[in-house]
C-alpha cells in the first residue's frame, strides 16, 4: 500500500469503526476517473490520480442509510448484488437484518411487470452498484421505488436517493460496508446496544475468490 494510501485524514468525532479499520479495508480508495455529482465526497486526488473518498462522508451516509432502513419492515428490503463480489455481502446482511436477499442475474421486468414469475415489490432497494444494477436503477425509478446505493467516483448516480460513497468493487471494502450497515440498523430498530457488536466479525461478510457468484 503507498504511502499516499495510508495517509491519515484529519477527523473529529467518533466514527463507527475506527478510521484505520475503514483504511485498511480500501473503502476510501475510489477510481481514475470522477463524475461530478460525486465530488462532495472526495477528500483529494493522489498524484497517481486516483480519487480519495472523505471517510467521515462515508461513515455519515452508512448511518443515514441505516436510519433510512430501519423505517421498513425487514421483508420490505431488498438488498440486490449488482457484482460478484456483492453476493455474500448481501446474503449476510440480509440474514440479519430480515432483508430479501436478491444476488441473481436481474431479469428486466421483475419489478415493473406483475405478470412476470418473481414479480417483487419491496419497499426500498439497496444496490451494491448502479452500474452493474442499472436494470434495477430504471425499474426502481418507474416504480417509484426508494434507492439506496454504494456509489464508486465514478457511478452513475442518476435517480439514486441516497448515494453511499465508496469502493464498491473489493471483497474487503463491500464486506466491512454491508457489515456496518447491518450492525448499524440492527442498532437503530433498538435490537442492538449503541455499543454492542454483530456476532460475527467484517471477515465473515467477505466473498472468498474461490466461491461463485454473478458472471
Amino acid at each position: 500500500m503507498s504511502s499516499d494510501e495510508t495517509e491519515r485524514q484529519s477527523i473529529e468525532g467518533e466514527l463507527l469503526v475506527p478510521q484505520e479499520t475503514y483504511m485498511l479495508s480500501g473503502i476510501h480508495i475510489g477510481t481514475e476517473a470522477e463524475i461530478k455529482a460525486m465530488r462532495e465526497f472526495i477528500y483529494k486526488v493522489r498524484n497517481d490520480g486516483i480519487h480519495v473518498f472523505d471517510l467521515k462522508k462515508i461513515d455519515e451516509r452508512i448511518r443515514i442509510a441505516a436510519r433510512m432502513l430501519s423505517h421498513y419492515e425487514p421483508g420490505g428490503i431488498l438488498a440486490v448484488a449488482a457484482s460478484r463480489f456483492a453476493v455474500r455481502p448481501v446474503q449476510r446482511f440480509s440474514q440479519f437484518t430480515g432483508a430479501v436477499a436478491f444476488v441473481e442475474r436481474f431479469t428486466p421486468g421483475l419489478l415493473t411487470n406483475p405478470n412476470l414469475p418473481g414479480y417483487m415489490e419491496p419497499q426500498v432497494i439497496l444496490l451494491s452498484n448502479t452500474e452493474g444494477g442499472s436494470q434495477v436503477v430504471s425499474e426502481a425509478a418507474l416504480a417509484g421505488i426508494p434507492l439506496i446505493a454504494f456509489c464508486d467516483s465514478n457511478s452513475p448516480i442518476d435517480y439514486v436517493d441516497l448515494i453511499i460513497p465508496m469502493n464498491n468493487r473489493s471483497r474487503k471494502s463491500l464486506a466491512l460496508a454491508y457489515w456496518l450497515l447491518a450492525r448499524q440498523v440492527l442498532r437503530e430498530r433498538g435490537q442492538l446496544g449503541t455499543q454492542e457488536d454483530l456476532p460475527v466479525k467484517p471477515e465473515d461478510f467477505e466473498m472468498e475468490s474461490e466461491e461463485g457468484g454473478i458472471e
